[in-house]
């Protein structure tokens, strides 16, 4: 239980967000959730292009509200001399940089890594990139389906007879900002210590790859590579998706003590432990298809509610196979509270989901709504930099803010 008024885990901590996409602000959106003042710099012309890919929350999509909650946002113009000026005033102040241009952009607008960490000692600065900083791959974009290809991802995702696929949710994409995330609290716990700060670079391609890292360590050691298997396991038997009288469940049973328990307590068939073919997980594993055709029979008696229910009471790992229409009606979801509604200024109520952390004596973030573009300029220039209006209007007037802002 949250201490009352006990502060957020990262309170005070001050995070530059120059970021896009997915990846990079996965691992912002992190920090802003253990409560890190999490500023977001966009373009001042050209906002994040993630902002309109997909359906519409709040004016902005789903994929960019859920990146960049519990964030403020800044619109900077690079560009010009003024905008920079604002950026490095900034960067002085700040905790954490994370940023995810393209090799060189930030050397070359004066906000590289050397630059910044000689300007402030102690940033923390963090780089996520698609294959490396340097070197022959630090010219190379990472974009996830392409990473997920070559790291192998998709040679395991899909059924055997068919072509690779890659994952619904992208999955080298999150592995990369949490492992980013936890590389700038390692570098946050360190500079306690030292005193300074350090250069971070977290890769899409070395996170996919430590993804699959189980399968290409077999196959370095066998020779021999793992194939797709659906949704059962390679390991274990029965251990896959199955169906009951109104749709699908999803059984985990990697020991004979689990699965004595489906056969007698669940499915009141204790036949099926005597039965050789069932006797061990190896023989499970090796007459799996016979194995299915046997608990398919019997799964029809019920729907997957009621078996679901059985089957935890029992202490088996298994759950009902939802699409997102069922997760967002499920009770799971609404006993966990993790959707939540917030004031959005244009339409009113949006949903988000709330900080996944719990704490027994820290408090929790938010939630906040994703910021509009450039929602908060004046404010966090105020409360950063603790300028005045006259300074702010002098960066306005020089265009720091974008030469529309300028003009007026």
């Amino acid at each position: 239980m949250t201490v009352p008024g006990a502060a957020t885990p990262l309170h005070g901590v001050v995070v530059l967000d120059f970021t896009h996409y997915i990846s990079a602000p996965t691992c912002s959106m992190l920090l802003a959730d253990l409560g890190a003042d999490v500023v977001k710099i966009e373009n001042a012309e050209r906002a994040d292009d993630l902002r309109v890919l997909g359906p519409d929350v709040g004016g902005a999509s789903a994929q960019f509200a859920w990146a960049n909650r519990n964030k403020r946002a800044l619109a900077l113009d690079l560009k010009s001399d003024a905008g920079r000026e604002v950026a490095l005033a900034l960067a002085r102040r700040a905790d954490v940089l994370v940023e995810n241009y393209s090799s060189g952009v930030m050397d070359r607008l004066g906000l590289g890594p050397e630059a910044l960490t000689a300007l402030n000692p102690r940033l923390v600065y963090a780089s996520v990139c698609g294959y490396a900083r340097d070197g022959a791959l630090a010219g190379r974009g990472g974009f996830d389906p392409v990473v997920q290809a070559e790291a192998g991802l998709m040679s395991l995702t899909g059924h055997a007879d068919r072509e690779g696929v890659r994952t619904g949710a992208p999955v080298a994409d999150l592995a990369t900002g949490f492992l980013a995330a936890n590389a700038v609290l390692a570098a946050l716990f360190e500079r306690e210590r030292s005193g300074c700060g350090q250069a971070i670079v977290v890769s899409l391609y070395d996170a996919a790859v430590n993804l699959v890292g189980s399968s290409l360590l077999g196959y370095l050691a066998s020779g021999r590579a793992p194939t797709r298997s659906g949704n059962a396991s390679r390991e274990a038997a029965p251990a896959d998706a199955y169906r009951a009288a109104d749709g699908e469940l999803y059984i985990a049973c990697p020991s004979d003590t689990l699965f004595r328990r489906l056969a007698t307590d669940v499915l009141e068939a204790p036949g099926l432990v005597d039965d050789a073919r069932f006797r061990d997980n190896a023989s499970r594993h090796a007459h799996r298809d016979a194995l299915r055709e046997v608990l398919e029979t019997l799964l029809q008696r019920d729907g997957c509610e009621a078996w679901a229910a059985r089957l935890r009471k029992a202490g088996i790992p298994a759950g009902v196979i939802r699409d997102i229409a069922g997760l967002a009606a499920s009770d799971e979801l609404a006993q966990r509270g993790l959707v939540q509604r917030v004031h959005d200024p244009r339409v009113g109520a949006v949903p988000t989901l709330a900080t996944p952390y719990t704490f027994s004596r820290s408090a929790k973030a938010g939630p906040r709504r994703s910021p509009l573009h450039g929602e908060h300029s004046a404010d966090v220039v105020r409360s950063l930099l603790g300028c005045n209006d006259e300074q702010l209007q002098h960066w306005t007037s020089r265009g720091a803010f974008g030469p529309s802002t300028a003009r007026h």
